[in-house]
């Protein structure tokens, strides 16, 4: 999906951080997993640092390190999904016709709408 639109080294990084971040979310893990975290961690370090400049080198970066430590101790990473915050923000914008009083706007079409009964 990516191929073509970036560069092979910037893809294979990120292939990387996501196979790391999906192994490190899986309900159940084993301490080889997260030992094989840490080294897959290691090389992107290395890929990153060859790839990208300095100034892109920030602190979520360092923080990747520490991630197996936090899934030994707290078990795997939790994970969420934003649809239903979408959903909300999608609804509320629909709600809005004019630019001007949004927030009276918002307030009327969520009345109406809770006061309808299915």
């Amino acid at each position: 999906m990516l191929e073509g639109l970036i560069n092979e080294k910037e893809l294979v990084c990120i292939n990387m951080l996501a196979h790391i971040l999906v192994s490190l979310s899986m309900r159940q893990i084993t301490i080889q997993q997260v030992e094989e975290s840490k080294v897959l961690i290691a090389l992107l370090f290395n890929l990153f640092t060859s790839t990208f400049p300095r100034d892109l080198r920030k602190y979520n970066l360092h923080m990747l390190a520490h991630l197996p430590e936090v899934v030994l101790k707290f078990g795997p990473l939790l994970t969420s999904s934003a649809y239903h915050t979408e959903d909300s923000m999608g609804r509320i914008g629909k709600a809005v016709k004019i630019a001007t009083k949004v927030a009276e706007q918002v307030l009327n079409k969520s009345l109406m709408q809770a006061s309808v009964v299915w």
